[in-house]
């Protein structure tokens, strides 16, 4: 083989080595880059698989724990239930019936009718005995009987507006009010007797009474069981937390 055959191989070769070394240099920043884009992306879907794991739910350990403590919370609210079990007063009777007048002027509304009843039974010539019949009717049994008749009527208006005053807590709530400005908006928009009751639980709460409480207390004016169930998720989760 003679020197210039040696030399065309050798710049063949060369030339071949510079072609690779150029490809090398071109394909090679591209390569990387997949292998980094590669990498990210598994880091990234890690991530994502961990953070589905975190949001799959609770572990049974914190269900358990969360079980209890709402049982706690029931025990605790019967037993101050129980506890404050009592003869219902006048004065709470008015409040269920919606009339803002003290025991004192009711009792002398109904001993002035009674007495109207009396003086129209003699009027009538009617015995003494039925007269005084008249009297007790007029004097008690009619005056309780309205104020039983203004409590359910006032009760019937409050469940029909009960479904929205709670609609209005739960899209507050959806839409990250807090649950005390909820409240102040029931008490502010809504028709009556929502609107009182949610009124006072209000001003109650701006002067420290817990909300547990203070639906307590609206459970005493509206003794229905659907202001006892809600009073009761109130409580449990001012103490639990969650939603």
């Amino acid at each position: 083989m003679s020197e210039l055959d040696i030399m065309q191989i050798a710049v063949v070769v060369l030339a071949a080595l510079s072609a690779g070394l150029l490809v090398y240099v071109i394909i090679f920043p591209f390569v990387s880059g997949e292998r980094q884009a590669e990498k990210r992306r598994e880091q990234i879907a890690s991530r994502r698989t961990r953070r589905a794991g975190v949001r799959s739910g609770p572990s049974p350990e914190e269900l358990n724990q969360r079980r209890k403590q709402v049982q706690e919370s029931l025990k605790e609210l019967e037993a101050r239930q129980k506890a404050k079990k009592k003869t219902v007063t006048m004065r709470m009777r008015l409040l269920r019936a919606g009339l803002n007048i003290s025991p004192q002027k009711f009792y002398l509304v109904s001993a002035f009718v009674g007495m109207l009843f009396g003086v129209g039974a003699l009027a009538a010539g009617l015995m003494p005995a039925l007269a005084g019949v008249l009297v007790f009717v007029g004097g008690v049994g009619l005056p309780r009987w309205v104020l039983g008749f203004l409590a359910n009527r006032r009760q019937a208006k409050f469940l029909d507006e009960f479904a929205n005053a709670i609609d209005v807590i739960v899209r507050g709530v959806k839409s990250g009010l807090p649950l005390g400005e909820c409240l102040e908006i029931i008490a502010r928009e809504s028709p009556e007797p929502i609107r009182s009751e949610f009124a006072e639980l209000v001003e109650q709460h701006r002067v420290g009474v817990p909300l547990s409480e203070g639906f307590e207390r609206m459970m005493e004016r509206m003794p229905l069981p659907e202001v006892k169930f809600f009073a009761i998720v109130i409580s449990i989760q001012q103490k639990t937390g969650g939603s």
